[in-house]
């Protein structure tokens, strides 16, 4: 798969992982990193892993920023590792937040909830079970 049908297919199969309140999916692929839809700044070092991104922001003026990254359950947003108030705009689901002048380290982290933390237990306890199920199994064939 290639080409225009490619774009389209990564378009269409991220609306499967979208938070709940995105009625739609995205049209267009994600930037690579976060921008001013209001005021005077500057995102700079950007950097983005699996569950985090962070930069450093250069703002001139109080401006609005927005980041390629969508809120869901347990998303925390930090400047200089104070956690803020952060928003979505609705009909996209990005983060977004208000900052004043000034130079700051911004990152935004997923952690876990209190869900996610139950499954990834379940899921672990599930994996010990199947791995020494399977260690008896070929113990009584041997």
């Amino acid at each position: 798969m290639s080409g225009e049908l490619w774009e389209e297919q990564q378009k269409m199969s991220v609306f499967d992982y979208l938070p709940k309140s995105i009625d739609t999916p995205p049209t267009e692929i994600a930037p690579h990193s976060g921008y001013a839809i209001a005021g005077q700044a500057s995102l700079v070092n950007y950097q983005i892993g699996s569950d985090w991104q962070s930069a450093t922001i250069v703002a001139q003026s109080p401006a609005t920023i927005q980041i390629p990254m969508f809120d869901y359950p347990g998303m925390q947003v930090t400047l200089d590792d104070q956690p803020i108030e952060h928003y979505s705009k609705t009909d996209n689901g990005l983060i977004t937040f208000d900052i004043q002048p000034g130079d700051y380290l911004f990152k935004a982290q997923l952690n876990n909830t209190r869900l996610r933390t139950t499954a990834n237990i379940i899921t672990l306890i599930s994996l010990v079970g199947l791995i020494t199920w399977i260690t008896i199994l070929r113990r009584k064939h041997t």
